[in-house]
């Protein structure tokens, strides 16, 4: 016989309940009938797998077992959330039906604010609770809701769900207090039915905000996607959320945080939170697929700011801010754009992600900056394009669109001109010194020497003032109209005429040219006299016997010919001139030098040694006669001796190391700043530098520094 405390297995064996409505029950703990008679319609469907069918079987052992309770009948209704008296639930749907769709919409965004301060276990254990016609229908249940039927749910938990549906229903009852259920339904106008489908889609903007959003509707026909997008931001209780604020200045100050501010108030690195403000805001999926079908058509791939394009953005999304921040905003829901500033503090663009791939955007200024840095001494235009584009990465086919952003920046900071919003216009602002000497010349109408050119323009200029006429040289040698009279140190321009600018010997040439016919040494030397006046009748010679090119033929009697010129009526006869070989003496000398001074000779010793020195380069260059056999041996010579100083540097610095190594050896310590300034001075920077040597200074550094463990001390370039 069937009772009140029946098992509900006991129920399954006589086949009056199914196999999936007593699983249902187990899962919910119900393990009687009486149990089950007493549990709560909306608690039964929180149960898992207790579907529409198994909850339709339950409903029906209920209404047939009723008769157990000792309660009011209850009416089982298939379509309800929760079992509720018929009249006090016709009673509140009437009510929610008489209220104004705008209300409506509030009164559902204040149950889903009051939700969502409930705990996570809450939350998820009754989901229904934040939808207006399920809490109203738990509230006004005639069997009492009780939370802690339901599974894994405790008192505390159970009395937070009783006091939420107390302080819904207060809520509830107090804006429908003036309602008479019993009126008819008024028939709502167009833009009150508006106001509740931007409530009902957006439920988290106020009513004030609905009805300022449908009467942008109505009158501009265009949804302000923005604006609803900003008020979402500023009320997502996200955590993640409060980044984005301030990083995008949206927080209540309107400021915006930098990246190491926004780490240290939520404790993350900055690359962290770099990594979290590269990417978008994420955004419920209507918002986010509304912004994309707004933004991704209007926005180009490059703009400013301050871009008027920015006005049409807030007229069109009832926006009020800045353009600044109609932008950041604009930027913060996007993906495909992100901000460029040049330089702190200057101004800011929106940019397409694709244009700056593989574009250093501060490297590629500080390149162009510090070409308008250099000296010039003429109009020089630069192409911003070329400092974009480097090497051979790849780079978006737009790119060049990024020119106008510096572009900007260098016509406002540097103030130069622009062309093109491309190109840099640079006016000189140095002296082309080449050119000033070349006026110098030209008003002198006379060769000059270097020093005398020094004086001159230290004179017209004396503010660029020369100090070294070793420093005109560059600047005459770039000056395709100056020309120097052979090698004397006269200058001349190169308009001048009856001025001969080749060497002494090409002139020497031109003269015997001149007369087809071998002259007097005597005769040759004195028009060489008046171009060359530097030079003497011994060197003159010497230059006809020595050169390589055997251009001239001396006769007897001192008559100087050319060695392709066909010679005159006059018999004249060839005198031989016997070269003598030296360089088995020269050699010995050599060997002698390096023998006593341990170093090859250099060109600034004494004459001897200059001599040495001269010999050496003239025979590897073959400018001095010499055997195989001769030159080999010398080349062997120059190589086994390759440790030695090469060089007046070398040696210099041999001599240096030597010296450390001496004043080691008798103070036991190494030159101090107070001491010996001069060594250690020269200690110092050695030390960083010696490795950088590819002759044999790094050898003798290295055995400095062997020498010098070998007292104690150890070097290091600290």
């Amino acid at each position: 016989m069937i009772s009140a405390d029946t098992n509900i297995e006991e129920m399954y064996r006589l086949r009056l309940i199914s196999v999936r409505a007593m699983n249902v029950c187990r899962s919910g703990e119900i393990k009687t009938l009486i149990q089950l008679l007493k549990a709560d319609r909306f608690n039964l469907l929180k149960i898992r797998n207790c579907g529409r069918k198994t909850l339709v079987e339950l409903d029906e052992i209920r209404e047939h077992y009723s008769h157990y309770l000792q309660e009011q009948h209850i009416d089982v209704e298939e379509n309800s959330v929760i079992v509720i008296e018929e009249t006090e639930l016709k009673d509140a749907q009437k009510k929610i039906e008489l209220l104004a769709p705008n209300s409506v919409v509030h009164l559902k965004g204040w149950i889903a604010w009051k939700f969502n301060e409930l705990s996570v276990r809450a939350k998820n254990a009754f989901p229904q609770l934040s939808q207006l016609i399920s809490v109203v229908s738990a509230i006004y249940s005639t069997q009492r809701f009780n939370a802690i039927d339901a599974k894994n749910i405790g008192k505390k938990t159970s009395g937070e769900i009783q006091s939420f549906l107390s302080e819904v229903k207060a809520h509830f009852e107090d804006i429908t207090k003036e309602i008479d259920p019993t009126v008819d339904i008024p028939n709502h106008n167009e833009f009150d039915r508006l106001v509740a489908q931007v409530g009902e889609l957006y439920p988290f903007l106020l009513t004030k905000e609905c009805e300022m959003v449908a009467k942008h509707i109505s009158s501009h026909d265009f949804v302000p996607i923005l604006f609803i997008t900003k008020q979402y931001i500023f009320r997502c209780e996200d955590s993640r959320m409060n980044i984005y604020r301030d990083y995008y200045g949206f927080n209540s100050e309107g400021r915006r945080y930098t990246l190491s501010e926004i780490g240290e108030k939520n404790s993350l690195s900055r690359e962290r939170i770099r990594q979290l403000v590269s990417k978008k805001i994420n955004l419920p999926k209507s918002l986010e697929d509304e912004i994309h079908r707004y933004l991704t058509p209007i926005l180009e791939s490059v703009i400013p700011f301050d871009s008027l394009f920015w006005n049409k953005v807030q007229r069109d999304n009832m926006l009020e801010e800045s353009y600044s921040q109609t932008a950041l905003l604009a930027c913060s829901v996007t993906d495909t754009h992100t901000i460029i500033q040049i330089e702190d503090n200057d101004k800011e663009y929106l940019v397409n992600k694709e244009l700056i791939n593989n574009v250093k955007i501060r490297n590629v200024l500080n390149n162009i900056v510090r070409v308008i840095a250099l000296r010039r001494t003429t109009v020089e235009r630069l192409d911003i394009l070329d400092y974009v584009k480097e090497g051979k990465r790849v780079y978006h086919k737009d790119v060049n669109l990024l020119c106008c952003i510096y572009a900007n920046y260098l016509r406002k900071n540097y103030n130069v001109d622009i062309e093109d919003n491309r190109y840099v216009m640079l006016l000189p602002n140095a002296m082309d010194i080449s050119i000033a000497i070349e006026d110098i010349l030209e008003q002198s109408s006379e060769p000059m020497s270097l020093e005398g050119i020094k004086q001159a323009f230290n004179t017209l200029y004396p503010s660029n003032s020369i100090d070294d006429v070793a420093k005109l040289k560059p600047h005459i040698f770039r000056n395709p109209n100056i020309k120097p009279k052979g090698k004397t140190g006269i200058y001349i321009l190169k308009s001048w005429k009856n001025h001969f600018t080749g060497t002494l010997t090409s002139y020497l040439e031109h003269i015997l040219h001149t007369f087809n016919e071998p002259i007097p040494l005597d005769d040759l030397v004195d028009f060489a006299l008046d171009e060359f006046p530097r030079s003497n009748k011994k060197s003159i010679y010497s230059l006809i016997v020595g050169d390589k090119d055997e251009r001239f033929i001396i006769y007897e009697d001192d008559y100087i010919g050319l060695a392709n010129n066909p010679l005159s009526e006059i018999e004249f006869k060839e005198r031989r001139i016997i070269k003598r070989h030296n360089f088995d003496t020269r050699f010995e000398e050599l060997k002698q030098f390096v023998s006593a001074l341990k170093r090859l000779p250099i060109q600034t010793g004494s004459e001897e040694e200059k001599s040495l020195a001269r010999w050496i380069c003239n025979v590897l260059k073959s400018n001095i006669e010499s055997t195989e056999e001769q030159l080999h041996s010398l080349k062997d010579f120059i190589v086994e001796n390759n440790t030695l100083p090469q060089n007046g540097t070398e040696y210099n610095f041999k001599q240096m190391c030597d010296s450390i190594k001496v004043m080691v050896a008798k103070t036991f310590s190494l030159p101090t700043a107070s001491d010996n300034i001069r060594e250690y001075s020269w200690l110092r920077k050695n030390i960083d530098k010696y490795t950088t040597y590819e002759d044999n200074r790094k050898s003798y550094f290295e055995d400095l520094i062997a020498y010098l463990k070998d007292f104690g001390f150890y070097l290091n370039s600290q």
